[in-house]
This record gives C-alpha cells, sequence and structure tokens, in this order.
C-alpha cells in the first residue's frame, strides 16, 4: 500500500458514480486516481474530492507501476482551499497554473519543491493576496527541478537562487522585496516558460 499528499489540479466525472481526478504529489510526480462511489452530493463518499484540495489518499499498484489510472483507496482531507473562488484573479491564475503543471509533470518524477511552492501559492491567493509573484515562482520551482531554468550567474540570479531555496524549504518570500522587482521577474518567467505552455 502506498499512500501520499495529493493536490487535485483537475477532475471529471466518470460513468454514473465515479471521478476522474488528476493532480500532482510531492513524491511520485502527477497521479490520475478513478474514485468509484463518487457523489456530487454533501455526503458522498469522495465528496472531498474538490478542485484544488489537498489530499492524504492511500493507493495500489501493479507490479509498481504508478502510470495510468490508479485506484484511490483511504480518502482525508488535508487543506480545503475552496475559498480561494472569491478571489477571482487568484482562482483564474490557479486555473491557468493546472494545466501546465498536468503537463509537465510524470509518475514517478518526484516534484517535492514545486509541490511547497503550489501549497504557498495556493495559501497566499486563499488569504486575498495578488497571484504574482506567488504564481511566476512555481513555474520557476518547476523548471529549477527539472534542471530547466536557465543559469543566472549575476546578482539577480544569486538572489533568485535564494528566494526558491526558501520556498523549498517552507518558507514564504520576504515582504520587503520591491514591486519592481516582482514585475521583473514575472515578465522575465513568461519569456523563459513560452514552452510549458
Amino acid at each position: 500500500m502506498n499512500e501520499t499528499d495529493y493536490i487535485i489540479l483537475r477532475k471529471t466525472p466518470f460513468r454514473e458514480s465515479s471521478l476522474i481526478v488528476s493532480g500532482i504529489t510531492p513524491e511520485f510526480g502527477r497521479l490520475d486516481f478513478i474514485m468509484r462511489g463518487y457523489s456530487s452530493g454533501k455526503s458522498g463518499k469522495f465528496s472531498v474530492a474538490g478542485l484544488f484540495r489537498e489530499l492524504h489518499i492511500e493507493f495500489k499498484t501493479k507490479n509498481d507501476d504508478f502510470s495510468g489510472l490508479l485506484s484511490a483507496g483511504k480518502i482525508e482531507l488535508v487543506t480545503n482551499y475552496d475559498s480561494i473562488a472569491e478571489n477571482v484573479p487568484g482562482y483564474l491564475s490557479a486555473c491557468n497554473l493546472s494545466p501546465m503543471l498536468l503537463a509537465n509533470t510524470a509518475p514517478m518524477i518526484p516534484v517535492p519543491d514545486t509541490y511547497k511552492a503550489l501549497k504557498l501559492f495556493l495559501n497566499s491567493i486563499q488569504n486575498g493576496k495578488a497571484p504574482e509573484p506567488y504564481e511566476s515562482l512555481v513555474w520557476l520551482m518547476l523548471l529549477f527541478e527539472s534542471g530547466e531554468l536557465p543559469v543566472q550567474e549575476d546578482k539577480a540570479g544569486a538572489f533568485l537562487n535564494r528566494l526558491l531555496s526558501n520556498v523549498a524549504s517552507g518558507g514564504d518570500i520576504p515582504e520587503d522585496i520591491p514591486q519592481s522587482y516582482w514585475n521583473k521577474l514575472t515578465e522575465w518567467r513568461k519569456v523563459v516558460c513560452r514552452k510549458l505552455c
């Protein structure tokens, strides 16, 4: 039996009472689950399986094959990010991040730092903050973790590396950084990340 924390990035009703969810985990990368016995009602067995919710899932694999649809076993809600829908720019940003993360992660390729950056992003927009710079940090963390982030050997590059390391260790971003830096970082991220989605 395997278990992991899991953030749902896409969910699709399947047949009469099942749900297919796609998301990322820190240690297994992207995983797709079929949840049988799903009900859309509040008392349904899998009513905890909401978009952008963090769950703890137990599951089995056949011959340690993590690709394809896995069958979800015991599911527990870890963090409910439902209130991000009240932050419309943040919610739209999360909807833009989801397909990028699903397209650029794979089973059995761990993404623990990207997972932490995504949690920081969701926590921030749930608390009413603007999506940037948190959205850019998720994009850049995925590139950094996969070894695809262009090396910056100047002062700005050293600062970005410290910033990403801080997020990877579970920290927040420093509050004393001028908005002009975040604006430049966001523009640079858009140029660097064009190939991802």
